[in-house]
């Protein structure tokens, strides 16, 4: 594999492609707050979705069965270059999906988060503040729920 699209957050740094929602968690990882066990699914992993879904789907699923532990709950969420910036948070236009269990689980739960990129919300709030849509790229943010 010429390509690891899923990294441990322990493992970015400030020039990883994985949007400002997982920056704003690697910030935290830094600061030695404790937070639960993250991986990030990068940004070159939707834009190779979008080329070619059917290899990426494969490649992501090769990746995420050595990295997590299909017991545990994962929360998979959006993490873009454009949202939870200064000017603006795109909060609520993202899938958000909880408790996701098994390996094929949190993989369709990833291709859920990416198709809401091109949703129509999305695109209109794109166009609403002048941003180019065509610099997109949408990360995937997988984090282990910790029970109550």
């Amino acid at each position: 594999m010429s390509e690891q699209y899923i990294i441990k957050l322990s493992s970015c740094d400030q020039k990883s492609p994985i949007g400002n929602k997982a920056r704003s968690l690697l910030a935290l990882y830094n600061r030695q707050y404790n937070i639960p066990d993250t991986h990030i699914c990068t940004f070159e992993a939707y834009s190779s979705f979008l080329a070619n879904p059917d290899k990426t789907e494969i490649m992501i699923h090769d990746e995420l069965t050595k990295l997590l532990d299909p017991l545990k709950a994962y929360a998979v969420r959006s993490s873009s270059n454009l949202e939870d910036g200064n000017d603006h948070s795109y909060a609520g236009l993202f899938t958000t999906v909880l408790n996701v269990k098994g390996i094929k689980q949190v993989a369709v739960a990833i291709k859920a988060v990416w198709k809401t990129a091109d949703s129509d919300s999305v695109k209109s709030y794109i166009r609403q503040l002048d941003l180019n849509a065509d610099n997109f790229p949408l990360g995937v943010i997988l984090q282990e729920i910790i029970p109550a």
